[in-house]
């Protein structure tokens, strides 16, 4: 993430989120789930704006795919 850059919106409108078919899910959903907390975290003590964001990623939390880590970095 040293390369990334800021954005205006939180999750691109256009990024299309669905339920990772079988086989296409990322290996680690470890990682996935760290960025989720972290940004529960934020949405409880500071950023109560990204409420929707978070709530929309949570959906994907037991079985992401790449599409989804995407969006959620982004939302970092």
């Amino acid at each position: 993430m040293s390369d990334s850059r800021p954005v205006t919106t939180p999750l691109d409108p256009n990024m299309p989120l669905r339920k990772a078919e079988p086989g296409t899910e990322i290996e680690d959903i470890g990682i996935y789930q760290s960025i989720f907390r972290s940004l529960m975290y934020a949405v409880t003590g500071t950023q109560p704006d990204l409420f929707d964001t978070v709530t929309l990623l949570s959906q994907f939390s037991s079985l992401p795919n790449e599409v989804q880590l995407q969006a959620a970095k982004q939302v970092l």
